[in-house]
């Protein structure tokens, strides 16, 4: 049996595909991009993760660390990284929001 969607249903869920990135970016502030693009340039994914520390201290001004601490756990709380291991204080990128991350970079990068 053939179903036949209603058109304009069709085009707010394009339409809602299409925006799911811009969503997400409203957001983020400048210290959670700025993280999101240190960690996925360095490729923090799957095994490859880092302390939270080193991650505070990859090119960030010492006078900042406290917002970029901030803006890793906002960032943890919104699953954009994950826990690697969490005794450790090892985190990573979420490999499953992968082409998301990457759409945001993209964008900030053009602005």
């Amino acid at each position: 049996m053939l179903v036949i969607k209603d058109p304009m249903l069709v085009i707010l869920e394009t339409f809602k595909k299409d925006k799911k990135a811009d969503r997400a970016m409203a957001h983020l502030d400048e210290f959670e991009i700025a993280v999101l693009k240190v960690m996925h340039s360095r490729k923090i994914y799957g095994a490859n993760h880092k302390r939270f520390e080193t991650v505070m201290k990859s090119g960030f001004p010492t006078h900042e660390y406290k917002n970029v601490k901030s803006a890793i756990e906002s960032l943890i709380r919104k699953g954009y990284i994950c826990w690697y291991h969490r005794a450790d204080k090892s985190i990573q990128l979420n490999k499953e929001l992968y082409q998301q991350i990457e759409t945001i970079i993209k964008e900030s990068v053009g602005e």
